[in-house]
């Protein structure tokens, strides 16, 4: 049975109002989805703000802290600069101590080593002038026979040459340094000096001495 004018029209509003309301519900649909969307990418953007701001907490946290520790470490390091500095100071102080007063016990060490060569000089000048004193020619170091043997024979200097070698030959005994310790007296080494050197007496022929 074919449609009437109006049902045709009821038709078209009933399926236009269908339409609409599903056009409408999925509007609705689409607005619940975008406010859910909204909702969650509002709480994602709060969420990484807030991560954000935690991370730039850290940041300034660590940037304090390393400021903090980097002025810790220059005062450490400022503190053991002085510490050497002060160290070093104090051991060139000490070594100047020292070497100034090695320097005095030096100077000490030198002239105690200087008077006591200028005395042993002196008391070896003094000893040597004693013995050449103690050895000047003298009568009783001659006997009268042997001074008159070489004055018959005109050998005065030959004697006194002689003596000069016993008075020498004395002082070497003395000190040590002769190869005999033992102690002649003038005749005994005047008799023994020309014993051994008789040949170099050309005219002495026979010379006696007690």
């Amino acid at each position: 049975m074919p449609k009437t004018r109006k049902e045709i029209n009821l038709t078209y509003r009933r399926n236009k109002k269908a339409k609409y309301e599903t056009l409408e519900s999925q509007i609705k649909l689409l607005e619940s989805e975008k406010s859910r969307f909204e909702e969650e990418n509002r709480q994602r953007r709060d969420n990484l703000q807030s991560l954000i701001d935690k991370l730039q907490g850290k940041v300034e946290l660590l940037k304090e802290q390393n400021k903090e520790q980097k002025s810790e470490f220059e005062a450490e390091i400022k503190n053991v600069r002085e510490q050497h500095e002060a160290e070093i100071r104090d051991l060139q102080e000490q070594h100047e101590v020292e070497m100034k007063n090695l320097q005095e016990q030096f100077k000490i060490k030198i002239r105690n080593l200087q008077e006591q060569y200028e005395t042993e000089m002196s008391n070896l000048r003094e000893q040597h002038e004693e013995e050449i004193r103690n050895f000047q020619p003298q009568e009783e170091f001659i006997s009268e026979e042997t001074s008159m043997s070489l004055n018959s024979f005109g050998k005065k200097e030959q004697l006194l040459n002689v003596f000069n070698r016993y008075c020498d030959n004395y002082i070497l005994r003395k000190k040590g340094q002769a190869n005999s310790t033992q102690f002649l007296t003038f005749d005994e080494y005047s008799t023994n000096y020309y014993n051994r050197n008789v040949s170099e007496i050309s005219d002495i022929q026979t010379l006696k001495l007690p």
